[in-house]
């Protein structure tokens, strides 16, 4: 989405006589590295989501999403669509309302459905009310309100207004993993792992690797 609004204030003032301001992201089909590494970086490795001979029997009947990962990249697709002409960081204050009606399956094709309403000043920020759906065909999967605020940066140097900017993926893991902390060797295997998973997967399925080597006992 391009976004047409310049500032905050161009959005409140569209908001002052409209309401409500909808839009949606691209359609996205659940892969299984998605969410692998949610579990990596929840630490939630719960075999419902992850051991497919688990989670064929499970109450799901088949691998499913985290629930928390459905709030949470919807977040980040929030960020990218989001972009104004100025300088603006999206700070979390807080979920209300969240309701699951049936599980993300492993394979569906998904996608989010924002509406900004209730925009206002508070405290030198411009705190919203955003009601987030997300929806697999015409089954709404998940929805909730989620209350965040718009904080607008008037003073930055270039190098800071683009780590505001929205970056792909990769670049993010290359950039946070790997530029930044070169002297940190932790992060930089992490960084690795995170970009080698999809082989790790692949050699997994196809038996060259075992599927996991994590103990779940302590989940039950």
């Amino acid at each position: 989405m391009n976004n047409k609004f310049k500032s905050v204030e161009q959005l409140n003032n569209w908001l002052l006589e409209n309401k409500v301001f909808s839009f949606s992201s691209q359609p996205k089909k659940l892969r299984k590295i998605s969410i692998l590494l949610h579990s990596l970086a929840g630490r939630d490795f719960n075999p419902a989501h992850i051991v497919s001979s688990f989670a064929d029997k499970s109450i799901f009947k088949g691998i499913v999403s985290h629930g928390i990962e459905i709030l949470s990249r919807a977040e980040g697709y929030f960020v990218q669509m989001i972009q104004f002409e100025k300088s603006v960081e999206i700070i979390a204050l807080g979920f209300e309302s969240v309701h699951y009606y049936k599980p993300l399956r492993l394979g569906s094709v998904y996608h989010y459905k924002f509406e900004i309403s209730n925009l206002r000043q508070v405290k030198g920020r411009w705190d919203f009310d955003c009601q987030v759906r997300c929806v697999v065909g015409d089954k709404i999967v998940a929805e909730w309100l989620w209350k965040a605020s718009f904080v607008e940066h008037l003073e930055l140097s270039q190098e800071m207004k683009k780590v505001l900017k929205p970056k792909s993926y990769f670049w993010n893991v290359v950039n946070n993993f790997f530029i930044n902390p070169l002297s940190n060797s932790f992060l930089f295997v992490i960084g690795v792992v995170v970009l080698l998973s999809p082989v790790f997967m692949i050699l997994g399925n196809i038996g060259i690797l075992p599927q996991s080597s994590v103990d779940f006992s302590y989940c039950f």
